[in-house]
């Protein structure tokens, strides 16, 4: 009789449909946060359950902290950038500077920079001289007064030691002489326009006192 009772309750067990069957228990489920330990349980009634709310609330929880903490780590990352720009650019002017004050220590450098330097004043001299002559040319100078600057420049800056004629000293006497001469020419003529002016004047008052008598 008892093996009967077993039996059949084995049969009903497998003929039970399966909403028939006892509901499973919920399952427990742990998580980790920042601020604490959160616990919630798994229901399997579907979605729209409290429980798969809540645990949809602490997953977005936890993702807006990551994408905090992925700003937070790439604004650093700009930050230090930035800095390294600016000290890179600071030494770098530096070794510029430094590059600099070396070349003005070279030997080689100096003789250069003297050179440049010369070549500087002697094209400045050179525009002198010419301006000279076109002021000279508009006053109609001769041949011969300008011949007479140019061979008593040659006379002035001839190096006694080798003979040379020293460029620069020689443009230097034609600037001076040239404008010595302007200056001289340029006081004859106004001379000149003034005894011009007198004996016309004289003149004047000759002819008016004929005419008085």
């Amino acid at each position: 009789l008892g093996a009967l009772l077993d039996s059949a309750l084995v049969d009903d067990t497998l003929k039970s449909p399966p909403d028939a069957r006892p509901p499973k228990p919920p399952r427990l489920i742990e998580s980790n946060k920042s601020d604490g330990r959160f616990i919630g349980f798994s229901n399997p009634c579907g979605p729209g359950s409290s429980t798969n709310v809540l645990l949809h609330s602490s997953s977005k929880s936890v993702e807006d902290k990551v994408l905090l903490r992925l700003r937070k780590e790439i604004q650093d990352l700009k930050t230090k950038f930035s800095d390294s720009r600016e000290q890179w650019n600071q030494e770098k002017s530096q070794l510029i500077e430094n590059k600099i004050l070396s070349q003005f220590e070279d030997p080689e450098f100096q003789v250069l920079e003297a050179e440049r330097i010369r070549l500087s004043l002697l094209e400045e001299k050179i525009k002198e001289v010419l301006s000279m002559l076109r002021a000279l040319n508009s006053m109609n100078i001769s041949p011969s007064s300008l011949g007479k600057l140019v061979l008593d420049a040659v006379e002035h800056s001839i190096d006694p030691n080798d003979g040379e004629i020293q460029v620069f000293k020689f443009l230097n006497h034609l600037y001076h002489g040239t404008r010595d001469y302007e200056r001289v020419s340029g006081e004859n003529m106004i001379q000149k326009a003034l005894d011009a002016i007198d004996k016309e004047n004289q003149e004047t008052g000759r002819t008016i006192d004929e005419s008085h008598e």
